[in-house]
This record gives C-alpha cells, structure tokens and sequence, in this order.
C-alpha cells in the first residue's frame, strides 16, 4: 500500500521537481545494446543519466532497467501536471464538502488533518 498524499509530500514533490533539471527528459534505449539512459535535453545544453552499462547483464535486467528509463522520462513530463490536478480536486471536494455542511447535508468526511504534516 501507498503512503497518503499529505500536503507535506506534495510539497516535497514540488521541491524535488523545482531542483531537477529543467527541459526535456528522453529515453535512450539504443538497438541491440544492453543499456539504458535519460537524455536532459535544455537549450543550451544536454546530458545522459545513465541508469547502467554492463554488457554481462540479463536480458530481464536489461528489459527492467530501459523499462525504469522510460518511466523516469515520463514521471519528469507528468509530475507538474499530475501535482495540479490533485490539487485542484482537493479544492473542489473542499467546495463541495463546505457548501453541503452549510446545507446540512450529512457528507463522508476525511479528515483534513491525515493530509497534513504532523
């Protein structure tokens, strides 16, 4: 099971996205070799993370870790938009659970305080 979401680790998450980087992150899966790698590409500039290079490796460690590579890529692209979005329902589900109290309309309730930093 997931750790809840609490505003404490979206806020990490902002802070971890902020320091990153900044552009395009691409997967480099070259034909036939047994690697894996993160391109950053920015303006002015573009570097490789390289998740492995070892030509002795499995085909299940290779096929893992280009796997792994394309997820990265793809969690860097996503992230912003992925952060928004919980944010924005959390506020209409606040909306909504404040207009129901003040109609006196029973509402499952979670409580504020498990999204929360303790």
């Amino acid at each position: 099971m997931t750790d809840p979401l609490t505003d404490a680790r979206l806020a990490e998450l902002d802070r971890l996205l902020a320091a990153a980087t900044p552009g395009e992150w691409v997967p480099v899966i070259p034909p036939g070799r047994k690697c894996a790698a993160v391109r950053c590409v920015r303006a002015d500039e573009s570097f490789y993370i390289y998740l492995n290079v070892d030509p002795d490796m499995a085909r299940e460690t290779v096929d893992r870790w280009q796997a792994d590579a394309r997820f990265i890529a793809a969690a860097h692209a996503s992230l912003p938009t992925l952060l928004a979005e919980v944010r924005r329902l959390r506020e209409g589900a606040d909306e909504v659970r404040l207009k129901a109290y003040e109609e006196g309309v029973a509402v499952g309730r979670e409580e504020r305080k498990d999204r929360k930093s303790t």
